[in-house]
């Protein structure tokens, strides 16, 4: 039984798209934790959004989304 060519290539195809995934950022992370405790606090939050403008100005995107 013979594979269709389409099929044949998927595995190279998915490691390609994985390749293409940025990494999820380390500060994206630690937000993600904290943001999980029941003792965060704002300045904590915004020291940390200060030390990736990248994510901050993502995360202002979503906010301002019509997703919210």
């Amino acid at each position: 039984m013979s594979l269709q060519p389409s099929l044949q290539h998927r595995p190279v195809a998915e490691r390609e798209l994985l390749a293409r995934v940025p990494p999820f950022p380390p500060v994206a992370l630690k937000l993600q934790r904290m943001m999980a405790s029941a003792e965060v606090n704002v300045p904590d939050v915004v020291g940390l959004l200060r030390a990736d403008p990248v994510l901050s100005v993502q995360l202002l995107r979503v906010a301002n989304s019509a997703l919210f």
